[in-house]
């Protein structure tokens, strides 16, 4: 679970405007999903970044406006 949320934090921090893993205040944490989201089984089940911000941008217009 961690890893699905931490595999896509840049689709999130772009949609959002809001960094979900800073890498001042968190070096270590930025470091290791950093590493995560490079190894082989990881790329193989992640969306491609455009997928997942465009999927978080439906969801959130969706979300807030159910009736648009």
């Amino acid at each position: 679970m961690v890893s699905a949320v931490l595999a896509t934090h840049k689709a999130n921090e772009e949609v959002l405007g809001v960094k979900m893993v800073d890498p001042e205040k968190f070096p270590l944490m930025f470091s290791w999903v950093q590493q995560l989201n490079e190894l082989p089984p990881m790329k193989e089940v992640v969306p491609p970044h455009e997928k997942v911000v465009d999927l978080l941008r439906f969801v959130r217009k969706n979300g807030l406006n159910p009736s648009s």
